[in-house]
C-alpha cells in the first residue's frame, strides 16, 4: 500500500492486534508476554510507521526488540537466534519507490494471507478507529536494541576465503544487504561493480494479483555485465529474499537451474515451493528439505536452522562454486 495509506495510527492498530495474538512457549514458562523482533530497510519514509509498531507492541506488554535497517533473512535469524514469539518487517516488498509492506512472523514461522492475518484484519475492520482496545496488562512492556547483523553474517562468514578474484555486477536498492556483503568481501579479491539500477528494474504485477513486485530488466543487467566483462551479475530485491542471476554473456538463469546447480553442491533435492511464503515454508519443515524454489523464483534454505528465501545466501554459495575452478558460469551450467 501507499505510505500515506498505512498510517502510525493504523500500523499501532496493527500492531497491538498482532502482539496480543503471539504464543511463545518460552516467554509462558516465564509467565510474560512474548518478545517481537521489528526490522526495517531503512527508509527514513518509514521511520514513524516503525515508531508506532514499537509503540503498538510495548502497549501490549510485550518486549520490542528493534534491530534497526536490515534484511528480511536477517530479520528471520534474529527471531530464531533470540527464540522471540514473532516479528514485523517494514519494508518495500513490492519495489515501487512510496510503498511500504509488512511481513509477520510467529516464532520463526513466516505468515502469508489467511489465517492469523486474516483474523487481524477482520477485527480492525470490525473496530472503529477511535475505539479503545482491550489492553492485556497493565505494564508497558520493554525496549530493546539489539545488534542483528553480525549473527546474520556469522553464518555466511566462513564461505569467504580463498575466493577467485571474481567481477560481478551487483544491482541491488537495499541498503542494509549492499553493507552485509561489503563487510564480507572486506578480506576477499572480488569486487563488485554496481549496476545502474534505474535502468535494471522494471514492476510488474504480482502472479497473486495483488499489486507488484520489483523484477530486474535482465536485457539492461545483461548488457552491464557484458560491457563490464563480469562473471556473472545479480540483481537482489529491495527485502534481500528475491534474486535473479545473469551469466557472464548477460543471458538470465532460470531460478530452477540455478537451483539445481546449488543443489548439486549441497548433495541436496531441490523442493518445489509454493506461491505463498508460509506455504514453502511448511512444506520444507515438514518434509526437512534444506533447498527450495519457490513459485516466485525466491530460493530457499534451511540448513540448521528453519527455512526462509536468502538473495545473499544465494550470491555466497554461487561465488564459493565458481571458485572451485576458472570455469565461467554457463559452461558450469552446461554441465548440470
Amino acid at each position: 500500500m501507499a505510505i500515506n495509506d498505512l498510517s502510525p495510527g493504523l500500523a499501532r492498530r496493527i500492531a497491538v492486534e498482532f502482539a496480543k495474538r503471539l504464543v511463545s512457549p518460552a516467554a509462558q514458562a516465564e509467565n510474560r508476554p512474548p518478545a517481537v523482533v521489528v526490522g526495517s530497510d531503512g527508509r527514513l519514509a518509514t521511520a514513524a510507521i516503525i515508531a508506532a509498531i514499537v509503540e503498538g507492541i510495548r502497549w501490549t506488554g510485550g518486549e520490542a526488540i528493534d534491530i534497526g535497517p536490515a534484511s528480511v533473512p536477517c530479520t528471520a535469524r534474529t527471531i530464531q537466534h533470540l527464540a522471540a514469539g514473532g516479528g514485523v518487517f517494514v519494508g518495500n516488498s513490492g519495489g515501487a519507490p512510496h510503498t511500504v509492506g509488512l511481513k509477520f512472523w510467529t516464532q520463526a514461522e513466516p505468515l502469508s494471507r489467511g489465517g492469523l492475518l486474516d483474523d487481524i484484519a477482520a477485527s480492525l475492520q470490525n473496530q472503529p478507529a477511535e475505539a479503545t482496545i482491550d489492553r492485556p496488562t497493565r505494564a508497558f512492556g520493554p525496549l530493546r536494541r539489539f545488534a542483528a547483523a553480525d549473527i546474520y553474517l556469522s553464518d555466511l562468514r566462513p564461505a569467504y576465503h580463498a575466493l577467485r578474484p571474481l567481477r560481478f555486477v551487483l544491482d541491488c536498492a537495499a541498503k542494509p544487504v549492499v553493507a552485509y556483503l561489503e563487510d564480507l568481501m572486506r578480506n576477499v579479491a572480488c569486487q563488485i561493480i554496481p549496476a545502474e539500477t534505474a535502468e535494471c528494474v522494471r514492476h510488474t504485477p504480482c502472479a497473486a494479483g495483488n499489486g507488484t513486485r520489483s523484477v530486474p530488466d535482465t536485457l539492461s543487467l545483461g548488457e552491464q555485465v557484458a560491457a563490464a566483462q563480469a562473471h556473472f551479475g545479480m540483481w537482489i530485491g529491495d527485502d534481500g529474499e528475491d534474486c535473479q542471476v545473469v551469466d557472464e554473456r548477460g543471458q538470465a538463469v532460470e531460478a530452477e537451474r540455478l537451483a539445481g546447480l546449488i543443489a548439486e553442491s549441497l548433495a541436496s533435492p531441490v523442493l518445489p515451493g509454493e506461491e505463498l511464503r508460509q506455504q514453502t515454508f511448511l512444506r520444507m519443515r515438514e518434509s526437512r528439505a534444506t533447498l527450495a524454489v519457490d513459485r516466485t523464483g525466491r530460493l530457499w534454505y534451511a540448513a540448521d536452522h528453519p527455512p526462509w528465501p536468502d538473495a545473499l545466501q544465494t550470491l555466497t554459495l554461487l561465488l564459493v562454486l565458481l571458485s572451485h575452478n576458472d570455469r565461467a558460469l554457463s559452461a558450469v551450467l552446461n554441465l548440470l
